[in-house]
């Protein structure tokens, strides 16, 4: 089951609101989009890198740059937005693990949400190394109680 573009219909079961209106849910609406808008960002930044590693050289810590250098480093990434861009990406990167922690810590309204939760444990969406991600007991605690709800035990 896909929980990908929900309707946002006011549809309720006996059991109480589906995936489509959970609270849950819409919280993971609200992950996915600013983990697009991260994408989108960053994509723009990508010039912006090419520019700064071009100018300045792709891998020189500014602080071996020489007093001249570093002042003129200084000045383009003020002015060309580099800076903003940088404060956005770690704003948005913040917002992210925030949600992701709070989406974790929740207990899982239905199957869908187990998933999600299932797959963000063992790193399934994550960027593609072969290594899964850490996390603290009180989360693996609470995927291992939401999997016993659903699956019994």
């Amino acid at each position: 089951m896909t929980i990908e573009g929900t309707t946002g219909r006011p549809t309720v079961s006996a059991t109480g609101p589906t995936w489509d209106t959970h609270p849950w849910h819409a919280r993971l609406a609200e992950y996915r989009q600013v983990c697009r808008d991260l994408d989108a960002i960053n994509a723009d930044c990508d010039p912006l890198d090419r520019e700064r590693s071009a100018r300045f050289g792709a891998d020189r810590n500014p602080c071996e740059l020489a007093p001249e250098e570093a002042s003129e480093l200084a000045a383009w990434e003020a002015a060309s937005g580099y800076n903003a861009v940088v404060a956005e990406i770690e704003r948005l990167g913040d917002l992210i693990s925030d949600l992701r922690w709070e989406l974790m810590e929740r207990p899982a309204p239905d199957r869908a949400a187990l998933l999600w939760k299932i797959e963000i444990t063992l790193g399934w969406d994550e960027d593609g190394d072969d290594f899964t991600p850490g996390f603290a007991k009180k989360y693996i605690a609470q995927v291992l109680r939401d999997a016993r709800r659903f699956l019994g035990g």
